[in-house]
């Protein structure tokens, strides 16, 4: 950028990155699931048609209502593989393989026709609708078992079974219909045609009965009824009532695949429950996702162990800056309850189970002890990558420490952001590449979007990008490269182990498939960001990794017209703006590299303080070697040896040998009091004295006299 050292290749990054973020944006526009989803129906007119078709079915709603708007990811993921999702998704598949659609959770009210509630006359529950794209009924959940307030259908009751017709006004105040009207398959009752009501019996309804109640309800939902055959008829047994379920299977030729749609119906004819599935869709996949998932958890848990065991030979060698690590593991520790928290108060304020406080402890303690286990991550993973890159490569950290002390508003920052933006956008770029280019690649979506699952989805996204992949440049680039590092600073080399550390930890918040695809799609991204480290450094590498992070999370705020997630992707723009903007004012007018102070660890100083000190001793060990005698006298009759070895570095210790007129020879032997330096002195000003004195020597007490005067 202008005023820096690589104005013209900062220029050229720049316009890259822009073409990267327009080209990115054209791929995901053309290949992304949801450009095919359409959520143009109002929540307010999917309210109304969910409150009609519950009173139709004889429920009974309060009016309390939660919409959203939902992807089956299995189904996708297996149209996905058939082809072109653009050209396969047609209203012919659309109407029988629905996608995507409305999940309606409506309260209603519930009344005790079997005893189930004891002393409570009416209540409250919940029943979940599945409304196609068009707002038609394709799945009735019931997971409270809820029957409903009005039992049966007069209509269904009198086309079904004709003779029960002169009754009809008497069953509407019975209460007792539930026990009195029954399914029995063995031995089969009368069929529908021949069937003779009798208000005095039990009534035993077979399946003939059963299948005209459920195909009744199947051509009144939003499925085509007639592509479907009777698969499987059962009977079971809910709070003492009989529930005949028929499964009905239709076979989509235009896809390859097949449907299965379930129908549970009462013995009055009202429907229980409708739900729906794909059975290719279950056979095998699980089975696949969770081998994943336990090869995924090895590698963490190798990895943990791995650190924790070079945390605690650093921190026996003093290699450990504590300040850093607790900071960092302070903030994960609040930033990870925050996102907890977030989805918990999106829960509270979009559920109809009322606040106790019982469960609002419980989170907290299962948020606090989740809080406490990251901490410990972050605080271990933070001080060993800190510690080795500082030991093998401390160029690497020179902008990090800069915003570590509060030196924000500078050139080195601002090139810092700039290039980091860029980076983001090409590495995007390189993801949605990958995926359009490798042949039956797909891109995977989650059920639920970002807002249906968090209270302020696009906070919970920045703070979800930045706690990933700070972690993850922090064990990848600053543990597992600074490792490597000193052996190795070669460019390939690292990009090559970064990829493979990126497909074994896939850190990135979307995912391609098939396999192959994802572990070449996250390998290349992982190339790339190990790449970026050598050539820049692990500021560079980290906020490129976090707007990458951000920019794959808001693709489905805008790749879908009036999509709930939105918001993440407005905020990501603006802090993408933000970045760019402060980077070229700080580039403009802030300080330059030289102008600014280099941070030196407090271990690091106090360890070279050790070492001076170390060194120091050293030399006065060897001086104070020096003042002992080399050799022993060579005497007739006689044989001497000696030796000192201090406790410590120096001491006081003292012995020595001194020749004397009359060809006599004098032997000193001292302690001075005390230890070390201190002694050290002491001996050595003996010395000299008493090599003064003996130059004149007449006795030893005249000597001894002298010295102590």
């Amino acid at each position: 950028m202008l005023g820096s050292d690589t104005a013209k290749r900062d220029l050229v990054l720049v316009a890259v990155g822009l073409i990267a973020a327009l080209f990115s944006y054209w791929i995901f526009s053309d290949i992304h699931p949801l450009t095919v989803a359409d959520n143009s129906l109002g929540k307010e007119q999917l309210e109304q048609r969910s409150a009609s078709i519950l009173t139709n079915l004889g429920y009974q709603s309060t009016g309390n209502t939660i919409i959203d708007f939902r992807v089956n990811a299995g189904m996708l993921d297996s149209l996905q593989k058939r082809g072109n999702l653009q050209e396969i998704y047609r209203d012919s598949v659309k109407e029988n393989y629905p996608v995507y659609y409305w999940m309606v959770q409506r309260e209603i009210s519930i009344e005790d026709w079997i005893g189930r509630l004891s002393d409570i006359e009416k209540s409250t529950d919940q029943l979940n609708l599945s409304l196609s794209e068009e707002g038609n009924l394709i799945a009735l959940e019931n997971p409270s078992n809820v029957f409903p307030s009005r039992l049966f259908d007069p209509g269904i009751l009198e086309r079904i079974i004709p003779s029960i017709k002169p009754y009809l006004s008497s069953l509407r105040s019975d209460t007792t219909v539930l026990k009195r009207m029954k399914f029995q398959f063995d031995p089969e009752p009368d069929s529908a045609a021949q069937y003779i009501y009798d208000p005095e019996k039990n009534q035993y309804f077979g399946r003939d009965i059963a299948l005209q109640f459920g195909h009744h309800h199947l051509q009144s939902s939003g499925w085509n009824a007639e592509r479907f055959d009777v698969s499987e008829v059962n009977l079971i047994s809910v709070n003492r009532v009989d529930i005949a379920q028929i499964i009905y299977r239709t076979e989509i030729n235009e896809i390859g695949r097949s449907m299965n749609v379930t129908i549970e119906v009462l013995p009055t004819g009202s429907l229980f429950s409708m739900e729906y599935d794909d059975p290719d869709v279950r056979a095998g996949e699980d089975t696949w996702a969770d081998l994943q998932q336990g090869a995924k958890g090895v590698v963490y848990v190798l990895f943990i162990v791995w650190v924790m065991f070079l945390l605690f030979v650093r921190i026996r060698l003093r290699l450990i800056d504590t300040k850093l690590a607790v900071l960092f593991a302070v903030i994960a520790g609040f930033a990870f309850p925050a996102i907890i928290m977030l989805e918990w108060v999106h829960g509270v304020f979009y559920s109809f189970d009322p606040l106790q406080g019982r469960d609002f402890f419980i989170q907290l303690f299962q948020t606090g002890v989740a809080a406490a286990f990251i901490s410990l991550i972050y605080f271990a993973v933070t001080a060993v990558g800190d510690s080795i890159t500082r030991e093998h490569w401390p160029a690497k950290l020179r902008t990090f420490d800069l915003i570590r002390v509060g030196h924000l508003y500078n050139r080195p920052v601002g090139l810092v952001l700039i290039r980091a933006v860029a980076y983001s956008c090409i590495l995007t770029a390189l993801y949605a590449l990958s995926l359009y280019l490798i042949p039956e690649s797909y891109l995977s979506v989650s059920e639920t979007f970002r807002s249906n699952s968090s209270f302020l989805p696009y906070l919970e996204a920045v703070i979800t990008a930045l706690l990933i992949f700070f972690i993850v440049t922090q064990g990848i680039l600053l543990t597992l490269v600074g490792k490597l590092s000193s052996f190795n600073k070669s460019a390939i080399i690292i990009g090559i182990v970064t990829s493979i550390a990126f497909i074994l930890f896939s850190p990135l918040p979307i995912s391609i498939g098939p396999f192959s695809t994802e572990i070449i799609g996250v390998g290349i991204v992982g190339f790339f960001v190990g790449w970026i480290y050598v050539k820049e450094d692990y500021l560079t590498a980290f906020i490129a990794m976090t707007f990458l992070g951000l920019q794959l999370l808001s693709v489905k705020g805008w790749v879908m017209q009036g999509s709930p997630d939105a918001s993440v992707f407005y905020i990501t723009t603006i802090l993408i703006v933000a970045a760019i903007i402060f980077a070229i004012q700080a580039i403009r007018k802030g300080k330059s590299i030289r102008e600014l102070p280099k941070f030196v660890p407090d271990y690091i100083t106090d360890l070279a303080r050790d070492e001076r000190v170390k060194q120091e001793l050293q030399i006065a060990r060897k001086v104070q070697h020096s003042f002992l005698p080399d050799r022993t006298p060579d005497i007739e009759g006689l044989d001497i040896a000696a030796v000192c070895n201090p406790a410590y570095e120096t001491g006081g210790d003292y012995y020595d040998f001194i020749e004397v007129n009359d060809g006599r020879l004098a032997v000193a032997i001292g302690d001075v009091s005390g230890k070390g330096i201190e002694a050290a002195f002491y001996m050595t000003f003996t010395k000299g004295v008493l090599h003064a004195l003996c130059t004149d020597y007449t006795s030893t007490i005249e000597i001894l006299t002298k010295f102590n005067t």
